[in-house]
């Protein structure tokens, strides 16, 4: 069994926060955002699909997230892409803020901003401890 280091549990719980993304994400955002978004016939059905298209593949995201960081906390080799998905949260998180600066600041209430600053940060101190 692999021992259980600082650096593992920070990518374990970069995991677990990115499978509650998903859950968050694929389950109450379908129910929230997107049905009544499909159902919107003031937008053309090209629109809708193409903002079901773009939701999901957020989702696939998370689910990717969360294997990325499983995968660093049970391989030593596994740092570059705890690295990679750290950056990517960061990036994320990073537009969400813009958007909320420049745009409409009613994206800081988006849970999607904190789930990628806790993944940024958890990832970025397991990186830190390895």
């Amino acid at each position: 069994m692999a021992d259980v280091t600082l650096t593992t549990s920070l990518f374990w719980a970069a995991s677990l926060l990115s499978l509650v993304g998903f859950g968050i994400h694929t389950i109450a955002g379908q129910r929230l955002v997107m049905t009544p978004l499909m159902g919107n016939e003031h937008l053309e059905l090209q629109q809708r699909w193409f903002h079901f298209v773009a939701w999901h593949g957020v989702s696939i995201s998370f689910a990717a997230y969360t294997a990325a960081f499983a995968y660093a906390a049970l391989s030593p080799g596994g740092l570059d892409v705890a690295i990679l998905m750290t950056i990517m949260n960061a990036a994320i998180a990073l537009m969400f803020i813009g958007v909320g600066v420049k745009g409409d600041p009613m994206v800081f209430k988006f849970p999607g901003l904190y789930l990628a600053l806790g993944t940024t940060a958890l990832g970025a101190a397991g990186a830190l401890t390895a």
